[in-house]
């Protein structure tokens, strides 16, 4: 007994953490055919991190070249940097869907963030 107590306990100590820094996922939408700069949504302000005492910066890390997202590095808006074309994105796709990885440094604040956005 005394054993799995403390197989529970090291679970907690060493996942039930990680969960809070690796388990955050956003989503937001967009019409396709939008121009270039529409605003998608605000990472820093959904995180709650805006106004915080050390700055944080943005990055993604993993994206598809035809999703045409970007996110500005010091205040965490996502926009896009192109007309989304839905069709070329998801071919015969009821719902469409784009997935990134991003980050949010400095290092002792680290997060992964897991944003979905859904072109309608």
């Amino acid at each position: 007994m005394a054993l799995v107590r403390l197989a529970v306990l090291w679970f907690c100590v060493l996942c039930v953490p990680t969960a809070f820094v690796w388990g955050v996922e956003l989503r937001y939408s967009v019409l396709e055919e939008e121009p270039p700069n529409t605003w998608i949504g605000n990472l820093a302000r959904d995180l709650g991190v805006t106004g915080a005492s050390t700055p944080r910066t943005f990055a993604i890390l993993s994206n598809s070249s035809q999703s045409r997202v970007t996110v500005d590095e010091t205040t965490g808006v996502l926009s896009t940097d192109g007309k989304i074309d839905r069709d070329v994105l998801c071919p015969r796709m009821q719902v469409c869907e784009v997935g990134l990885e991003v980050a949010m440094l400095p290092k002792q604040f680290f997060q992964l963030i897991q944003v979905r956005i859904t072109v309608e």
